[in-house]
């Protein structure tokens, strides 16, 4: 009779659990939101995307305000119910509440259901996005091919990316803009991006990436580091790089070796967060009184210069064949292979308008950098005039403009 009573007592507080979590409820203790972010960070590689579901990842409307039904841009991405009933249990049990451990049968049983419920969930709801020509994803267009095909041109603007961002929007307000993130493969965020947390938040960054990543950081999560290192911790992080730190392990994520690989292909990978906020960047800072929306498309591009210590994230992803002098035709396919995914990526996402950046022509470059700044506009337009899928369509098709932004 004991025994029936617990057992029943253990269903109970499960549909409650349950129950709660459909609900929305969110834990709010320090604890509890250090426990998400922990599990938001591993639930993000329970299981690669499959091409099939690459497929259908652009899935949003065009509108603005109505890019995921039921959900506003302005709200923050759905969180996994595994993840939110684990910090509800630990919220409970820092209450001192008495709930059955992870190993009961009960809660194990909570826990698959929840599986099965997050793996429902369709791609048009996540907020990060991993697109990879390298394993078979193929671009799903959202929008209908243009008569013409865009060809890149390059935008002088004080500020950079982000200000040309801001210029763009102001010319084209119904329409997607996808600014292109110059990301190191092996640590997401670069300099700024640490074991969980972020670091070095400023504006005065001379590479693309981290000027970027402190933009976006500070518009949209202030300038609290508590919520910084959460919006770090629910996008970008762990979504790609080495696998650990301060090693020297050349092991990826993403499963690439990037120092010994002699395939292109290698580097064919995008990760896009949706709706990101960047500000308007002045000589003075970021104003973050003149907001743009956009996506943010992290892609990397080879490294055959950049080196740091022998365990630095640059170090391990400098790539041997790329750095010799003789092959900067390997080199311009590699980084053919990057551009592709990025523009790629942004064709899933409705992406109208595309920011270029600017990928492996400064620290990356190494013995191209004279040549690659020269030929970096011809390979973005050879790659625009690619054929997308096999048909009559070409890639520059599916953009209105094609912005390659530049420091006066």
């Amino acid at each position: 009779m004991a025994v029936a009573v617990g057992e029943t007592r253990r269903a109970s507080k499960q549909s409650t659990l349950l129950s709660r979590l459909r609900m929305g409820s969110r834990p709010s203790s320090p604890r509890a939101a250090s426990v998400k972010a922990k599990a938001v960070a591993v639930s993000c590689h329970d299981k690669p995307p499959t091409p099939g579901q690459a497929e259908c990842q652009g899935g949003r409307e065009l509108k603005r305000a109505t890019s995921v039904p039921g959900r506003s841009r302005a709200e923050s991405p759905r969180v996994p119910i595994r993840t939110r009933l684990n910090a509800l249990l630990v919220k409970e049990q820092s209450r001192g509440k008495s709930l059955a451990t992870p190993d009961d049968s009960c809660l194990q049983a909570a826990f698959a259901c929840a599986a099965v419920l997050d793996e429902s969930v369709q791609p048009s709801q996540q907020r990060v996005i991993h697109f990879s020509l390298r394993q078979g994803h193929k671009p799903n267009p959202m929008l209908a091919a243009l008569k013409g095909a865009a060809t890149c041109e390059d935008m002088t603007m004080e500020g950079g990316a982000t200000t040309v961002a801001c210029e763009l929007q102001n010319q084209y307000p119904e329409l997607r803009i996808g600014l292109m993130v110059a990301a190191n493969s092996g640590r997401p965020g670069g300099a700024c991006g640490c074991k969980g947390e972020v670091a070095a938040i400023h504006h005065h960054h001379t590479t693309q990436e981290e000027d970027i990543f402190s933009n976006w950081i500070l518009t949209e999560a202030g300038r609290a580091k508590k919520s910084q290192d959460r919006l770090y911790q629910d996008t970008i992080f762990r979504q790609w790089g080495l696998v650990e730190a301060d090693s020297r392990s050349l092991a990826t994520l993403q499963g690439v070796d990037y120092v010994n690989t002699a395939d292109p292909s290698s580097y064919a990978d995008a990760w896009v967060v949706r709706d990101a906020s960047v500000s308007l960047k002045s000589r003075k800072g970021y104003d973050l009184s003149k907001k743009v929306l956009c996506d943010l498309i992290f892609c990397a591009g080879p490294n055959a210069g950049a080196r740091s210590s022998p365990t630095g994230s640059t170090n391990r992803t400098l790539n041997r064949r790329a750095h010799s002098r003789g092959e900067y035709r390997f080199f311009q396919e590699c980084l053919a292979n990057s551009l592709r995914a990025a523009l790629d990526a942004m064709i899933c996402e409705g992406v109208r308008v595309a920011i270029v950046a600017r990928m492996s022509c400064g620290i990356y470059a190494g013995p191209h950098r004279e040549a690659i700044i020269k030929d970096f506009n011809r390979i973005v337009d050879a790659v625009l005039q690619e054929p997308v899928l096999d048909s009559d369509c070409a890639r520059g098709q599916f953009f209105v403009r094609v912005v390659v932004p530049l420091l006066p």
